[in-house]
């Protein structure tokens, strides 16, 4: 559910961007005066993702909602007076956020690990491990599977737009990548076994302007 709204997100903005490129219905005027909602959707992205990290998001909402304001005419606030100050604030908060909060961990199957704008760190020691969804848009994602068995396959499906994915497997896993690589990077610093037996993480999905590191 969550890749399903941050990927309808994306698509509306690009469909927004390219009418204002064209001007098509006057686009290019709504979108001068109405540009900063997509900084208030990306920090309700952010939000619904990594609930625990709120400061980034109410930090992008905040700027989004200024901007807005002003643009509308409502006030005339500089934005320069309040963007450093805030952001030096929000630096320390998030420092706090993320030492006090662990690596998530889970026996959960089907799980999905999202970072938008953000980091998210996820470890997973199921006893029967199948697979996830992880999305990393502009973001990095932190997967640990070190601990966690698989049987026989699994499968990630990842989605990467200009972020980062580092994951972790098991020493007997043999990883495969069917994934689309378009102006990224995917780079496998596992040793594969030898063991016709062995299992087989599969690696599907699409990696754009981002990269995957795999390790033991």
């Amino acid at each position: 559910m969550k890749r399903t709204i941050t990927a309808t997100a994306l698509i509306l903005l690009g469909v927004i961007l390219l009418l204002a490129n064209i001007n098509a219905y006057n686009m290019q005027a709504l979108f001068a005066t109405w540009w900063p909602i997509a900084l208030i959707v990306a920090a309700a992205l952010m939000l619904m993702n990594e609930r625990r990290n709120y400061g980034w998001p109410l930090f992008f909402a905040g700027v989004g909602v200024v901007l807005l304001l002003n643009n509308l005419n409502i006030t005339a606030i500089d934005l320069g007076d309040i963007f450093l100050p805030a952001l030096v604030i929000m630096f320390g908060v998030s420092m706090l956020l993320n030492g006090s909060h662990r690596q998530a961990e889970s026996e959960n199957n089907d799980e999905e690990v999202t970072a938008i704008l953000s980091g998210a760190s996820n470890k997973n020691v199921s006893k029967n491990y199948t697979g996830a969804k992880i999305t990393a848009v502009m973001g990095g994602v932190e997967m640990d599977l070190s601990h966690a068995q698989i049987k026989n396959h699994a499968r990630l499906d990842v989605f990467v737009l200009m972020g980062g994915l580092e994951l972790r497997v098991p020493e007997d896993v043999i990883v495969k990548n069917r994934s689309a690589v378009i102006l990224g990077g995917f780079e496998d610093k596992t040793r594969p076994t030898e063991a016709k037996s062995a299992p087989v993480l599969y690696i599907d999905g699409s990696i754009v302007m981002g990269g995957v590191e795999i390790k033991r």
